[in-house]
């Protein structure tokens, strides 16, 4: 299991929060998640196989993206 913080790029406002949080939640191998709205940022537990693509992907067809902090 691994926690990492990441940027959120193009969140500003809690409809984005929700809007990422239920996105990623869905994703197998994702167990927790904390979004800090005020610094655009999400930390995220997740499983050892996933990788930031593999978040960025299910995040594709919105104007979101993740980055390393």
């Amino acid at each position: 299991m691994e926690k990492q913080t990441f940027t959120v790029q193009g969140m500003s406002c809690s409809h984005c929060a929700q809007t990422i949080q239920d996105l990623l939640l869905a994703i197998d191998g994702v167990e927790n998640l904390h979004i800090q709205l005020d610094n655009k940022e999400v930390t995220i537990e997740f499983q050892d196989h996933l990788t930031i693509e593999d978040l960025n992907h299910q995040l594709k067809d919105t104007h979101y993206q993740l980055s390393k902090k």
